[in-house]
């Protein structure tokens, strides 16, 4: 089985419908690919166009940003548009995470010095280990009734 080539004119087209913000589907479908899996694989056989048509689905976050706009300003059904507003930016999301993506803010408000808590440690640390080194050994049997003492 030969393996397709695409023409140049193919290429420029599934670029265009990268960055008009076409599905991946949608472009093999246009290109005349019979499967998902076969488009996939042309694109693992040609990393530059990969890399291209990639930079161009990139691309069509601004062409999705202007569909979102206009669709606010043209849809009369507001749960209509509110379910398209999500479709849109949950694309946006995942196309572009760092300009779309969802925000985490870690603030930090509080600073602590924690250098006197580390050296009153290592004086205790040095204290227990110095009366562990200096302590006899009492090692003089005891008798019965001592032990009461002791408990």
């Amino acid at each position: 089985m030969r393996l397709r080539e695409l023409t140049e004119d193919e290429i420029q087209l599934a670029l265009e419908d990268g960055i008009s913000g076409e599905t991946l589907t949608k472009t093999a479908e246009t290109l005349g690919f019979n499967s998902k899996m076969a488009f996939h694989n042309y694109c693992k056989r040609n990393p530059v166009f990969a890399k291209d048509l990639q930079a161009a689905r990139l691309a069509s976050t601004d062409h999705l940003e202007d569909r979102m706009l206009k669709l606010i300003e043209t849809c009369d059904d507001p749960k209509l548009m509110r379910a398209q507003m999500e479709v849109l930016g949950r694309v946006l999301a995942y196309r572009k995470p760092g300009t779309y993506g969802q925000r985490i803010d870690v603030n930090m408000n509080q600073t602590s010095d924690i250098g006197a808590s580390l050296a009153r440690m290592e004086q205790r640390i040095a204290g227990a280990y110095n009366t562990a080194l200096n302590a006899p050994i009492d090692v003089t049997p005891k008798k019965p009734s001592d032990i009461n003492e002791l408990l």
